[in-house]
């Protein structure tokens, strides 16, 4: 994409006072569609939208706002009669000469579903950033602006006329006078409790938010701020997961400054300087490191900075200019893009959050502090010693006219950079060049952007009152649009998938080709050519599936799909041998049944009776489970079979052995151990979301008396790992209603010091397996899923063999029914599953 910002004086005066802002406007996109021709028929528009003069005026803290209402809109309208319906020809509160401009697509034909699409571009000064999406009749049923029946109902013999209106850049109608501020949440430690507040002083009052949560995500961060009376509209944008990490953890390189330090210093001076202000970068607060640092652990805090020096909180050594990287816990970018916080060219209106106090952190309504664990106590940050957890706002920009059009204070690395600053475009580069000044110093900035950010949309150039004056003008223009895909593609025999589809619709195409069965499917986000990259992996297909073999109607220069296997699907296969001591059994085939490995382990000298058993499930991968229990009198505690996997085949081929029942000869002079490990949390005290730590040892004291005096045995038992229960569970749905879902939302987990993405607490195991062996530690489990259950204290019960009356005993204290026990329940007895039936 290339555009154009052309300054232009008149003859004899020189452009040489005022500034502009360059934005992206919003746009909607009117849309009327029937099966068949229309010839009679009109509609309405409505927008409401904020009055900022009168807001200023009242000085009450409140936007005020009006309705636009137009006439009746004849079906056939043309661009410019949409236009002149809302600015000046508007029932009510039309919006004024030149707010819009108004194209029109579509011939009312067939090959447009008989009808016609208007863009509306929202150009005007009074008119910049998010404004509310306009409203009408969708029906087409003749319904006026008022409500009443004056226009005239679409005609279409098929009587299905519908009318849509869509904004195509919802929460990016930004641009460099869009006000925007950063919050950044960082702490030496977990943060396990914690709140936090702002103010908006703006139209004349201050307004405080309710205590927002420490680990809020953005909608709720948004919802907050736009419940204030002063606020009419916000994006938000989250980064982090709430830990400070210098692997994976938010963060940002400074670019354009490299610093030098003294030898055990705690000053830090720049060395190279780029087109940048340190202020501007770094602030008071900001948890930072070092290229070159070896501690990637150690965290430095920024106590003091200017454009000439940065103070930091410990000494640094280093002997190489190095460069610095922000870190954050979460960071939130703020953009104030509703319509009633910008500025207009009078430059009377506009919020400024870096002006005063105007966008402050408060303690209005006494939030809770930032809280940690610390020796096993939920503590504040501030009464922990040498420890910090801290909300800061920064970063704080006023948006407004901010270019000047004075080349000598103007460059085009300015506009580069205000430009580049408008993070949520996702713009991958901006390159401005700028001509020679003509005879009235008019110049023309070119701003190509980059190739990968694909058809861009038109910037508009707002000019302030005294640019105005000068009788200069500023105009915008494309020179040439940017690549963007579009159409469709296939997936060996699929359906027809369109270009952008999401990942359920992609998901749903691949199982409805033959001999596919289930699939999971996910979708990153689009790159600036609207090209996406979809994951496919295969959960019901066993083994290595063919690779589908694309094709496409995909529009846009040198488009293409390109489907590359990211992992063989893997499935066992081969054989294997199993060992009692030394002796080997023949080669097992892969597959064997219980009876195969039974008659293999029989053959053997020292074996004569063994009984194996196979679970009924079998994974994707052909793994199995099987029991074996050794019969033979003589046998005692048999030892453990061994296995050689050699010639068994599968990427994280492997065969666990692991002793389920102790044996022994029955002779009454020994005690042989044998123990489940507890499923439950810790009872000590913990971190909340924690167990404590893995156990590692068990340890029995076996005596003659209960007080373990006199003669006494100790025995340890090294835990196995290999088999491990996650179990979720919540006291509070103990008293549901049977009818009601229990547990909802989403959980990770750990191993080795890497984390799962998040899980669903409704996962099935193959979604579960799928996000264990996405850790690089893991390279096979297998699942099973079982009833989560919580045990009635103190509950034991008597009930007779063939008998469907369970009754509590006399020895113990039930209360089934204030325990939460009710009809429909499943109840847990031993191993089994019951249903409850009064």
């Amino acid at each position: 994409e290339v555009q154009e910002v052309v300054l232009n004086g008149i003859p004899g005066t020189n452009i040489d006072a005022g500034h502009i802002s360059l934005r992206f406007p919003e746009i909607q996109v009117v849309t009327w569609s029937s099966g068949s021709q229309v010839t009679e028929g009109s509609f309405f528009l409505k927008l409401v939208y904020s009055d900022i003069e009168t807001s200023i005026a009242n000085e009450n803290g409140i936007i005020i706002t009006r309705e636009m209402r137009t006439s009746c809109i004849p079906f056939d309208a043309r661009a410019d009669d949409i236009k002149a319906a809302i600015e000046v020809d508007a029932v009510a509160n039309g919006l004024g000469q030149d707010a819009i401009e108004v194209t029109r697509s579509g011939d009312g034909s067939y090959s447009s579903n008989y009808g016609y699409s208007y863009t509306i571009r929202f150009v005007g000064d009074d008119f910049r950033g998010n404004i509310p999406q306009m409203t009408s009749d969708p029906s087409l049923s003749g319904i006026d602006s008022s409500g009443g029946k004056t226009c005239v109902a679409f005609n279409a013999p098929s009587g299905d006329a519908t009318l849509t209106i869509q904004t195509i850049n919802e929460a990016n109608a930004l641009g460099t006078d869009t006000p925007r501020a950063e919050l950044t949440i960082s702490s030496d430690s977990a943060i396990f409790e914690g709140q936090f507040e702002m103010s908006v002083t703006y139209l004349g009052e201050t307004k405080t938010t309710d205590c927002i949560e420490w680990d809020a995500d953005a909608a709720t961060l948004k919802s907050k701020i736009e419940a204030l009376s002063n606020v009419d509209s916000v994006r938000v944008d989250r980064t982090g997961d709430g830990t400070l990490s210098s692997v994976g953890g938010a963060s940002e390189i400074l670019d354009g400054v490299t610093f030098l330090v003294g030898n055990l210093s705690t000053t830090l001076v720049p060395y190279i300087f780029a087109d940048i202000e340190i202020t501007n970068k770094l602030f008071v607060g900001d948890r930072i490191q070092f290229s070159g640092q070896s501690d990637l652990t150690t965290f430095y805090t920024v106590v003091s900075v200017n454009d000439s020096a940065v103070t930091i909180s410990k000494p640094f050594i280093a002997h190489e200019p190095f460069t610095i990287t922000r870190f954050f816990g979460h960071r939130y970018k703020i953009y104030f893009d509703g319509q009633g916080m910008h500025t207009n060219k009078a430059e009377i209106a506009g919020f400024s959050p870096a002006t005063g106090v105007n966008l402050a952190l408060t303690s209005y309504n006494n939030c809770k502090s930032l809280k940690t664990i610390y020796n096993g106590v939920m503590e504040s940050f501030s009464n922990i010693p040498d420890m910090n957890g801290s909300v800061l706002l920064n970063s704080k920009h006023d948006g407004g006219h901010t270019i000047s059009v004075s080349q000598a204070i103007t460059s085009s690395s300015e506009i580069s950079k205000a430009l580049a600053d408008l993070a949520p475009l996702n713009l991958s580069s901006v390159m401005v060049t700028e001509s020679l000044e003509d005879y009235q110093k008019g110049v023309t900035y070119t701003i190509v952007y980059g190739e990968n950010d694909g058809d861009i949309s038109d910037l508009v150039c707002n000019s302030n009152t005294i640019f105005i004056g000068t009788s200069a003008t500023c105009t915008t223009d494309t020179v040439m649009d940017g690549n963007v895909l579009s159409g469709y593609f296939y997936l060996g025999a699929s359906d027809a998938i369109s270009f952008n589809a999401e990942a359920s619709e992609v998901e749903a195409a691949i199982e409805r080709i033959s001999g596919i069965e289930d699939v999971i499917v996910s979708r990153t986000n689009s790159d600036g050519q609207k090209g996406y990259t979809w994951s496919v992996t295969y959960i019901s297909n066993n083994g290595d599936v063919e690779e589908l073999v694309p094709s496409n109607s995909l529009g846009g220069k040198d488009a293409s799909i390109i489907v590359s296997e990211h992992q063989k699907g893997n499935e066992l296969g081969g054989s294997y041998i199993l060992f009692y001591g030394v002796e080997a059994t023949s080669s097992i085939p892969f597959n064997a049944d219980a009876s195969s490995i039974e008659s293999a382990l029989e053959n053997l000298s020292i074996l004569d009776d063994v009984i194996v058993t196979e679970s009924e499930d079998i994974d994707s991968e052909g793994g199995r489970t099987f029991l074996v229990t050794f019969r033979d009198s003589d046998l005692g505690d048999a030892i453990l079979i061994t296995a050689n996997t050699n010639t068994l085949n599968g990427s994280g081929k492997a065969i666990t052995i692991k002793e389920k029942i102790k044996g022994s000869i029955a002779r009454g002079d020994s005690l042989h151990l044998s123990l489940d490990m507890p499923t439950m949390c810790s009872v000590s005290q913990v971190a909340p979301d924690s167990c404590g730590n893995p156990i590692d040892n068990v340890v029995f004291n076996i005596g003659v008396n209960s007080e373990f005096t006199g003669d006494t045995v100790q025995a340890s038992m090294m835990p196995d790992y290999t088999v491990q229960i996650v179990r979720t569970s919540s006291m509070s749905f103990t008293a549901n209603e049977f009818q009601k879902p229990a547990l909802s939302g989403y959980f990770r987990l750990t191993y080795d010091g890497f984390t799962t993405s998040a899980i669903s607490s409704s996962a099935t195991t193959d979604e579960m397996r799928v996000a264990l062996e996405a850790l690089p530690s893991i390279m096979t489990v297998s699942v099973k899923k079982d009833l989560s259950y919580h045990q009635l204290d103190g509950a034991c019960i008597d009930i007779e063999s063939g008998s469907s009356l369970a009754v509590c005993s006399t020895s113990c204290l039930c209360n089934f029914a204030s325990n939460g026990l009710q009809a429909n329940d499943l109840v847990k007895i031993v191993d089994s599953w019951f249903r409850v039936s009064s």
